[in-house]
């Protein structure tokens, strides 16, 4: 039995029936979005995680217009991570043409050259593919500039040949570097804070014990001597290589994610695994914590995929350009969708229970920046008693001449004790 085709009218009844009111004086527009984007598009699209437990009626007090702010939302999420992507596939170039330069020189033998690369364990036919492509980009492709330089140089520079190299065959270049060349894309591409979080524990006792403390304190401990013949050589291998993992895995999420924005898919709740089903990330003590995901969050899903996840682990970069434009549009994208009907005419629990559905399809743990900056959005439109809790927090920050999210505990305690939001 096939599935029927329903018309606009028709659509419409069927959101009756399920739960969504539709003023008349809302009708022609929702009418009118319904004939342009579709209605699979917006409800079938953007309706789920508003749902019952029976999956066929929709929760008190969801509109139209909340699907409709979503699927905007939605829309401008994958706008945003196709620009900020773009802008981190730039400087990987870059890095990677500097880096390998700088080892094996940037005559076209050099790049063409199997020798120059180590073979992936994991895949090692990306290699050959990735030479073949640089070698039909280097010896056939009749585009230019690739011609250019062919019949005016005789060969065409790695500079210009990574140009033809879609991100899936930049990862596959990555990886088949030399752990040595992989360390300088690293040192080259991350913020120097950031590595130094890894390689240095004295400067980062929270994330990692302090061996050298640890002799001072107890000098005479008979401990000490066994403790003494940790091979500290290999201590700072293992944290290069967990940032080096880091990266890999930053790369994975990048290019699934790109590819899922560029073909229209939604992202807002898209969580790309490996083909086993396992996150292409591990969970890291250092880069966890420093985004509010413990251990058993992690377990629960939380901070092992998806946007969220990407635009915190475009922040470790040396350059903020990808992580601005991914959290500027979801800045603007989360106050557009608080300024649906719903919340404009009336801050209540129903609507703390809609935003909490979307923070929670999107895997953003609670005690996170952006889950703490979405709720102060829906306390913004309190009235009454705003200032007196502004006032509060204000006390607060001045005494300890903190930032509010660096105190976030503080500001969920007060917003719990003047039971205004349920954090």
């Amino acid at each position: 039995m096939g599935i029927e085709y329903l018309t606009t009218e028709q659509q419409i009844s069927k959101l009756i029936e399920k739960g969504i009111s539709i003023p008349s004086d809302a009708y022609d527009w929702i009418y009118d979005r319904l004939e342009t984007f579709g209605y699979y598009e917006i409800v079938n699209g953007y309706g789920d995680v508003f749902l019952k437990d029976d999956h066929k009626h929709f929760i008190q007090h969801t509109t139209f217009d909340i699907l409709y702010s979503l699927f905007i939302f939605d829309q401008k999420l994958r706008e945003a991570s196709l620009s900020g992507i773009e802008a981190f596939e730039l400087t990987l170039r870059q890095t990677l043409v500097r880096v390998f330069c700088s080892k094996y020189g940037s005559s076209q033998k050099s790049y063409l050259s199997l020798s120059n690369y180590n073979i992936p364990s994991r895949n090692p036919h990306q290699l050959n593919r990735l030479i073949t492509k640089l070698a039909e980009t280097a010896l056939t492709d009749p585009n230019e500039p690739y011609r250019h330089y062919r019949e005016n140089y005789g060969e065409v520079p790695l500079w210009v040949a990574i140009k033809s190299l879609e991100f899936s065959k930049l990862k596959d270049f990555y990886a088949s570097l030399s752990p040595e060349l992989k360390w300088q894309v690293i040192i080259d591409i991350f913020d120097q804070k950031v590595i130094n979080h890894y390689l240095n524990p004295i400067q980062n006792p929270v994330y990692d014990f302090d061996y050298q403390t640890f002799f001072q304190l107890v000098p005479k401990c008979k401990i000490i001597t066994d403790w003494q013949k940790i091979d500290y050589k290999n201590n700072i291998q293992k944290r290069k290589e967990k940032i080096m993992g880091l990266f890999s895995s930053l790369l994975y999420i990048a290019h699934q994610i790109r590819n899922r924005s560029a073909h229209g898919g939604r992202v807002y709740n898209y969580f790309p695994k490996r083909l086993d089903e396992k996150p292409f990330i591990k969970y890291d003590e250092i880069f966890h914590k420093s985004i509010n995901v413990s251990q058993r969050d992690f377990r629960e899903g939380y901070g092992e995929s998806g946007i969220w996840l990407l635009m915190n682990m475009f922040d470790l970069l040396k350059s903020k350009t990808a992580h601005i434009t991914i959290e500027g549009q979801f800045n603007v994208g989360m106050a557009e969708f608080l300024e649906s009907s719903l919340f404009v005419s009336q801050v209540n629990n129903d609507s703390v229970e809609l935003l909490n559905r979307v923070l929670l399809e999107m895997k953003i743990p609670s005690k996170s920046h952006a889950y703490m900056d979405a709720k102060l959005m829906v306390l913004d439109k309190f009235t009454e008693e705003k200032h007196e809790i502004y006032e509060m927090f204000e006390n607060l920050f001045q005494k300890n001449n903190m930032k509010y999210h660096i105190y976030g505990n503080d500001l969920v305690f007060l917003l719990n004790q003047k039971q205004i939001l349920d954090i």
